[in-house]
């Protein structure tokens, strides 16, 4: 016990006689007591005690078995910020355009296999272009592997940007759960949002693709497409 100490006084047994033994004197007492102040007593928080802080420390590390398996999870070791979005490469930064009448892909990437390894996992993309301002009804189409995730009328008589931002998440090996949001900011902004589950492999490289669908060449155009994985 004494090494938990820093001032704790030496303390000698008696041999039976009564008269060898280390006596209890006012410094032994003074010497026990600043003993125990110079490690629990803080005079910033002179009201604060040992089992509160140790009460507090249990409750904040909540399931985790000790508190630095508790910070590892937002923490590494040196105590620098976990990342907690990574860019994927092969972001696609093609200018994209429609061609004539026809559905035509903008914009495009691979999400790599097994890029969504673990339940509950996410990967958030977001697209973006723009549309020419005519009377042509326009489309824009989101794709996953071979599921049309969510279909959008974008605003005719605009020339005007727009932009989707995608969450998929993990439920399981083939199974997803993904949610869209759409914004045309033309003269009155077009605001949807859609959801779909796909199904499709995640063990498997998918293609994640936006396409437009207009009237003539350039009805709708795409500056680039990127992708996150939320860890």
């Amino acid at each position: 016990m004494a090494d938990n100490f820093v001032s704790w006084p030496a303390v000698v047994n008696d041999d039976g006689s009564l008269s060898t033994g280390t006596p209890f004197s006012a410094e032994y007492d003074a010497a026990f007591k600043a003993s125990i102040a110079d490690n629990v007593y803080d005079s910033t928080n002179p009201t604060v005690k040992t089992k509160t802080i140790i009460a507090e420390v249990v409750a904040a590390r909540g399931t985790a078995l000790t508190v630095d398996a508790r910070l590892d999870t937002v923490l590494n070791e040196d105590g620098t910020l976990k990342v907690k979005w990574v860019e994927h490469e092969n972001t696609d930064t093609t200018a994209g355009s429609s061609v004539g009448a026809g559905e035509t892909t903008l914009s495009s990437r691979i999400i790599p296999a097994s890029t969504l390894s673990v339940n509950q996992q996410n990967y958030r993309f977001e697209c973006y272009g723009a549309t020419a301002n005519n009377a042509t009804a326009k489309t824009l189409r989101v794709y996953l592997g071979a599921t049309l995730l969510a279909t959008f009328n974008l605003t005719i008589n605009s020339a005007a940007l727009w932009r989707v931002e995608g969450v998929i998440t993990r439920l399981g090996a083939s199974s997803e759960l993904v949610r869209i949001t759409f914004t045309h900011a033309s003269a009155t902004v077009n605001i949807s949002i859609q959801a779909a589950t796909p199904g499709e492999n995640l063990a498997t490289g998918l293609l994640l693709k936006v396409t437009g669908q207009g009237g003539a060449n350039g009805d709708i155009t795409s500056a680039v497409l990127h992708g996150y994985t939320e860890h």
